[in-house]
């Protein structure tokens, strides 16, 4: 149970988070770029955009199937049979997607990274602190989808 309010606790902070972020970039950080002419800078923010907005679309579905399956009374294992099927392939199609999300929010954070030392350097202290806000945000939801991920892995594993 502690491990469940745990993910919910992630998702969450991923769905809001996310969508804070995805805003920013669009809203400030992008239309910098556009207009100081950084082409590179411009079409990164992009791919910034659009992950962070697939993440927290697909959160916030993982958030509606979570909270659904657990008012069904999902979660139990009276159904072994049904259970080990099911729960391979869903937990195979869920490490896939998680591992494409990391590769973005590996990339995004490294944007971010980036963004933040360039702001620091030309004295834009907003869009300095919300590209490294960004950053920390991610690093810190990476960190913590890891260590409820090994968690889960481990307790799947045990059965």
């Amino acid at each position: 149970m502690i491990l469940l309010c745990y993910f919910l606790l992630i998702i969450c902070a991923n769905v809001v988070g996310g969508a804070y972020f995805a805003s920013i970039i669009n809203q400030e950080l992008k239309p910098y770029f556009d207009s100081h002419g950084m082409q590179q800078d411009a079409s990164d923010a992009r791919q910034a955009f659009g992950y962070l907005v697939a993440s927290a679309v697909l959160s916030g579905l993982s958030l509606v199937g979570t909270l659904w399956n657990l008012c069904r009374g999902g979660g139990s294992r009276d159904d072994e049979d049904d259970g080990k099927k099911g729960g391979l392939c869903s937990e195979l199609l869920s490490v896939s997607a998680g591992i494409v999300m990391i590769v973005f929010a590996c990339l995004t954070t490294e944007h971010s990274w980036g963004w933040w030392r360039y702001f620091a350097s030309e004295d834009s202290d907003h869009l300095a602190a919300a590209s490294q806000e960004l950053a920390a945000f991610l690093i810190t939801v990476m960190v913590l989808s890891a260590v409820g991920s090994v968690a889960r892995a481990l307790l799947w594993i045990r059965g």
